[in-house]
């Protein structure tokens, strides 16, 4: 009984993440063009390497050790939990930094020259997929505290967010509008999982060292 307590907060918040990433492509094909379609699915389907590649084996390595760190005997579970953080930013900002370096060799390797514009999408996905990884990193606290409750409201509200707000920039921006719901959405979903794992698990986070990694790996990236 406890297990179904323990779970069944997720099974609303695993219904509402299948929205995100996708809603982008529903509104680019409802108020948008073929092509604008064709240009986003490429350049996402490029930024998304990054979760392919190194958000999602990390995201498998650490779940399956965290428990394991939380609970360290020695006493620096909190400490070993706050590195594990420092770390994920810094592969991901370099992962992110390499596919915006890459991004237009990338398109005009793989893709007609009529999809060119893919490598501006390509790097707002992969950014926006730092924040996604970052807030499951944060999102990984509610369940080592075994506070789930928080994610039956805090995800589907993101995933109402995501459609509205893609919507409307969509309608306003096309492409441009599609890539900033991204980053802005997930953006939200980081700082929201944030919020709620400061108020469940006591971990002093290292954020001068998040935003130096992350802030070195988007100069490089931008130059």
């Amino acid at each position: 009984f406890r297990r179904v307590l323990f779970r069944s907060p997720l099974v609303p918040g695993a219904l509402a993440l299948t929205v995100l990433g996708r809603s982008r492509a529903f509104a680019l094909n409802a108020r948008g063009s073929a092509a604008d379609v064709g240009v986003w699915a490429l350049g996402y389907g490029f930024g998304a390497l990054l979760v392919t590649v190194l958000g999602h084996p990390l995201r498998v390595a650490w779940m399956a050790h965290m428990y394991r760190v939380w609970d360290a005997p020695d006493g620096r579970g909190p400490e070993r939990y706050r590195h594990a953080g420092t770390w994920l930013v810094a592969a991901l900002s370099w992962g992110a930094a390499g596919l915006t370096a890459f991004a237009p060799e990338l398109t005009r390797w793989l893709a007609p020259p009529t999809f060119a514009a893919a490598a501006m999408v390509t790097p707002a996905v992969a950014w926006a997929y730092v924040l996604r990884e970052l807030a499951e990193y944060f999102r990984n606290g509610l369940l080592v505290a075994r506070r789930t409750r928080a994610l039956a409201l805090l995800e589907p509200g993101l995933a109402v967010l995501d459609v509205a707000l893609g919507w409307a920039l969509v309608v306003r921006a096309g492409l441009a509008g599609a890539a900033a719901t991204s980053v802005l959405v997930f953006g939200v979903y980081a700082l929201a999982m944030h919020g709620a794992a400061r108020r469940a698990l006591p971990v002093g986070y290292a954020y001068g060292r998040m935003l130096a990694c992350a802030g070195l790996g988007f100069g490089l990236g931008l130059a």
